[in-house]
């Protein structure tokens, strides 16, 4: 089982760099969409998230991701500080 992680702040693709540049944590949907890319769609996965929230456009858009994979996605949340 694969394991993709989410931690930090939630944000949009455009805002991510912005986040590095300031070594702060963040997940944006092409992280996601960059994981998934590297599966071939037949195996489950685990998310273990660790946010406090963000973009709520972009936290639907990461979900609509993980909705629409076609295997099992166990979704763990690890901590919300």
């Amino acid at each position: 089982m694969k394991k993709l992680e989410i931690n930090g702040v939630i944000v949009n693709d455009n805002d991510k760099s912005v986040y590095e540049w300031f070594e702060m944590s963040a997940t944006c949907p092409k992280d996601v969409k960059e994981f998934l890319a590297t599966l071939d769609g037949s195996e489950p996965i685990q998310v273990a998230i660790n946010s406090q929230g963000g973009s709520v456009f972009a936290g639907s858009e990461i979900y609509t991701l993980l909705k629409s994979y076609q295997e099992e996605v166990e979704v763990m949340v690890t901590n919300l500080t």
